[in-house]
């Protein structure tokens, strides 16, 4: 998607747009879900959030972990 021209969700490194890539890992009574912003011109990945659900008997813990994306971080003057 653009926006006046330039890509929406620009790569810091090459300024292509970046991907969002969803993955999936399950291990037992646990899975792990990332979300990812990856350029598929040179590669730079963002992880940005990561999910886990945890069975535990008859409950499902749920653990939000947010990471600092690049464009959060700030930009030395």
């Amino acid at each position: 998607m653009f926006k006046h021209g330039m890509p929406y969700n620009p790569c810091p490194r090459c300024k292509n747009e970046l991907q969002l890539s969803i993955e999936v890992e399950k291990k037992q009574k646990m899975a792990t879900i990332s979300y990812t912003y990856i350029c598929p011109v040179c590669k730079y990945k963002d992880v940005n959030e990561y999910i886990e659900l945890q069975l535990n008997g008859n409950k499902v813990l749920v653990r939000r972990i947010r990471l600092k994306t690049d464009s959060q971080k700030k930009l030395p003057q």
